[in-house]
């Protein structure tokens, strides 16, 4: 059985969603008939209902109304086979569609951009009916059998650093964190520059546009993961979504005010962001 999860993040752009940066994870199991659950961090009740909508290769589909974002169960039934899957979580605020959070897996080659075209220049009620597959949702009986245990995501190596084991936030996105650390390449400058911590560059576009993100450890346990996001020099201003969230890590001691990333930190427990 193939078990994937897929980190939601929320888009830069978005900037009135409150003081708490929204976060998510979208766990998908098995490749054709899949079952999966999403789990939403953070977001304002106003925000309630959201839409999630799903692109699996070429084929989208969407689940509207999710009210109960922290613990909602979804089938996709004849996904095609394709490891490119991209995630746009919405709102409709006054009759507009807004995008909140995205997610990929990692080396998807998908685009948020065609998903959010679709969903702000239609109808929902007609995107849904005449455009989109509608997925079957899991009835009670089925999220039983079908619900994904932790049990079934794969463990870290003895010898590799392990999660506080009570079920966090860590270890629900520790399996594509884990992906990421292995495919992309370790930030070896901010390693050594920074004591027990493990921190890779993910690129995510041919011209170089990357992101970063970090794990922090006392001792062998996981306590903060970092999210940061390159500026030229600390006169940069951070995203406002960041603005309470945030620490300024340059990449060089000596130039301080030179070069380097706004970083939010995010208990590993509990998922919380860390107020600076």
């Amino acid at each position: 059985m193939v078990t994937r999860s897929i980190i939601i993040n929320q888009l830069p752009e978005v900037s009135n969603l409150g003081s708490k940066s929204i976060r998510g994870l979208v766990t998908l199991n098995g490749e054709v008939n899949i079952t999966g659950t999403l789990r939403v961090f953070n977001i304002d009740e106003t925000l309630l209902p959201i839409t999630m909508a799903i692109k699996v290769g070429d084929k989208k589909y969407i689940y509207p109304q999710i009210t109960d974002a922290q613990n909602y169960s979804f089938k996709i039934v004849n996904a095609p086979n394709d490891s490119n899957i991209t995630i746009l979580l919405a709102t409709t605020q006054n009759g507009a569609v807004q995008g909140l959070a995205m997610g990929q897996n990692a080396g998807s080659t998908g685009n948020v951009a065609d998903l959010f075209e679709d969903l702000s220049q239609n109808e929902l009620d007609d995107l849904i009916d005449k455009e989109m597959s509608q997925p079957e949702t899991l009835s009670s009986d089925e999220d039983e059998e079908d619900e994904i245990s932790q049990d079934e995501i794969p463990s870290t190596q003895p010898d590799e650093p392990q999660p506080n084991e009570t079920g966090n936030f860590y270890s629900l996105i520790q399996p594509q964190l884990d992906e990421l650390f292995e495919k992309f390449p370790h930030y070896k400058e901010l390693e050594d520059m920074v004591e027990n911590t493990e921190w890779v560059k993910v690129n995510y576009s041919q011209d170089g546009q990357h992101y970063i993100l970090g794990k922090l450890y006392d001792g062998q346990v996981v306590t903060h993961l970092c999210y940061g996001i390159p500026a030229s020099s600390r006169q940069t201003a951070p995203p406002s979504t960041l603005t309470d969230y945030c620490q300024w890590l340059p990449t060089n001691l000596n130039d301080p005010n030179g070069a380097g990333y706004w970083v939010m930190y995010q208990n590993a427990e509990t998922g919380e962001n860390i107020k600076m």
